[in-house]
């Protein structure tokens, strides 16, 4: 699974959350804008919690859609009314959605490309070494990272590199 962040700030935080978890190994977690992106290349799904995204994001986030030729499915919280999106078609609508931490209900939606059929079962995934040759240059190191089976290291290695040495603890003097 590749996921997408922006803020410097939130893929760390994010980063420490899935270091600390030894389930996950093989979660790349980039700090990249997506709408620097020509494509998902080769992602074959797309979750996109586009619930705040300005509509010129969301405009160029569909378009890396549209040019991703492996991508089958996708769920958004965009409603079809609000984006043409050519080949691509509602096969379901989530309602009364809550987020992990939020209050509010959300809508999500979602949508298949035209001639996919998609299945409960999932298919035969090709290696990390063969899809980091075929990925959108962002997404190549993070496949390599899984290949390598360095990827919980980089992360560990990532963090205290942005949170810097351990800090010496103060011993405490009392005024007596």
């Amino acid at each position: 699974m590749i996921a997408l962040e922006p803020d410097t700030i939130r893929w760390r935080l994010s980063q420490a959350h899935l270091g600390n978890d030894d389930h996950i190994n093989n979660v790349i977690l980039l700090n990249v804008d997506g709408t620097s992106l020509a494509s998902f290349a080769p992602c074959t799904h797309v979750f996109s919690f586009n619930v705040m995204m300005p509509p010129a994001i969301v405009r160029q986030l569909l378009e890396a859609m549209a040019n991703t030729l492996t991508l089958k499915s996708a769920i958004l919280f965009t409603p079809p009314t609000s984006f043409n999106l050519p080949n691509w078609s509602l096969v379901k609508t989530y309602q009364k959605l809550r987020v992990k931490g939020g209050k509010e209900l959300l809508t999500a939606y979602l949508y298949k490309k035209d001639g996919v059929v998609l299945h409960r079962v999932p298919e035969r995934v090709p290696s990390a070494t063969a899809l980091a040759e075929v990925a959108e240059p962002a997404f190549q190191a993070g496949f390599q990272a899984v290949a390598d089976g360095t990827l919980k290291d980089s992360i560990k290695v990532g963090l205290q590199e942005f949170l810097g040495a351990p800090r010496k603890r103060r011993r405490s003097t009392s005024i007596a």
